[in-house]
């Protein structure tokens, strides 16, 4: 029987290595590459030791909550592999976490971008601080105020244009940003 190929780790597992190197002062000597079961996720060793020295077994394991995978299983839906018509750029938008994008809310996004591409504009931003041309002193500038309040409405945070390559012409690339930290569990 044939050796199965390995594959590499997900960036999530190499973060996570990463990051415990950097608070122990390790490196990482071995991943675990899916050829076997039962693997351990990354072995760490300290400076002084070989290569093929096991010290530190690092297991791997991650959460989502319910409104993050819904949220992405909605943005697949609705934008992966979709070529929106009449947009002449690609487009970044960046969504607050938790937003359902589909139907109604995914033709206003549409609309939004148009109209900024009609504009000629290339951004949009819910942050103040970000975007000084639709905000004045933490308020909306009175002409920007429809532009900000459709984002607030659909669960945007930003749109950048990020190219006006032809062969990218009408793709959405969407992000999010969240971040936090787990509750303590109660003690049993």
């Amino acid at each position: 029987m044939a050796k199965k190929r390995g594959v590499a780790p997900d960036p999530e597992e190499d973060l996570a290595a990463a990051i415990v190197n950097g608070v122990l002062g390790a490196r990482t000597v071995a991943v675990d590459d899916q050829t076997e079961p039962g693997m351990i996720d990354a072995w760490l060793a300290r400076p002084d030791e070989p290569d093929d020295t096991r010290t530190i077994g690092l297991e791997i394991s991650s959460t989502t909550d319910g409104k993050t995978t819904a949220m992405w299983k909605s943005i697949n839906k609705q934008y992966d592999e979709t070529v929106i018509p009449g947009l002449l750029g690609a487009w970044r938008v960046q969504f607050h976490p938790g937003a359902r994008i589909g139907g109604a809310p995914a033709q206003k996004l549409n609309e939004l971008l148009r109209d900024l591409e009609q504009r000629g504009e290339t951004r949009a931003n819910l942050r103040p601080y970000e975007d000084k041309n639709r905000w004045a002193d933490g308020l909306p500038a009175p002409e920007h105020t429809a532009d900000l309040g459709t984002m607030n409405s659909i669960g945007v945070i930003s749109a950048a244009q990020i190219s006006t390559d032809p062969a990218l012409a009408g793709r959405i690339f969407a992000s999010t940003h969240t971040h936090g930290v787990a509750p303590p569990r109660p003690s049993t």
